[in-house]
């Protein structure tokens, strides 16, 4: 569901609220800028600040380019990913517990650690998609622009996660639309699913 962030009247941004393990889907107010039409998750959420990986930004590396980390699994770059704008270390979101150093209860999980990025790229079952890069709000800088209409915010399901990044920000739009339109028409999800056939 759609989470619903309670605005406080006396203040122009909302009251602590974590927005770790969620995925936020930039609204037209981010249209020209580097978050248009991006899909991210949210991975901390402090007050001093937010992270996250946007997750539908396909990207070639050489691998040259990254000696320190050999990735077997990810011929043609197809698991790779630009996380963000600011430079850091690799990661993965993945869906093997085991090789999990943060995640949600959802099936969707973090990994930062090279042993464990090994472990993933060398396994042959399971989701998992490489970023490279990050994107960090300031204080309170996202919780801002989630009140003002910028974000809209969704828990972090595998369906959304792990989908192709071409048509992810499409299936959370959906995810979005039936969830206003159920909420607008108290109609149960699968007759709103029926509206679109």
């Amino acid at each position: 569901m759609t989470s619903r962030i309670p605005v406080n009247k006396q203040s122009s941004i909302a009251p602590r609220f974590s927005l770790a393990g969620y995925v936020i889907v930039a609204t037209s107010m981010h249209d020209g800028g580097v978050y248009e039409k991006a899909v991210c998750i949210v991975v901390e959420h402090t007050a001093d600040r937010a992270i996250g990986l946007m997750l539908n930004r396909s990207a070639y590396f050489d691998p040259k380019l990254m000696p320190a980390l050999q990735l077997p699994n990810c011929s043609g770059h197809s698991k790779i990913f630009f996380g963000g704008p600011v430079d850091g270390p690799a990661c993965a979101l993945h869906d093997n517990k085991n090789f999990a150093e943060g995640g949600n209860n959802l099936g969707v999980y973090l990994a930062c650690q090279e042993k464990n990025l090994m472990e993933l790229t060398q396994s042959e079952t399971g989701n998992f998609k490489i970023y490279i890069g990050h994107a960090v709000w300031g204080p309170k800088q996202l919780d801002t622009q989630v009140v003002e209409g910028g974000w809209y915010v969704l828990p972090a399901i595998p369906e959304i996660v792990f989908s192709d990044d071409r048509v992810m920000r499409t299936k959370a739009l959906r995810i979005v639309g039936n969830q206003m339109l159920q909420s607008a028409t108290g109609l149960p999800v699968n007759e709103i699913d029926g509206l679109y056939n």
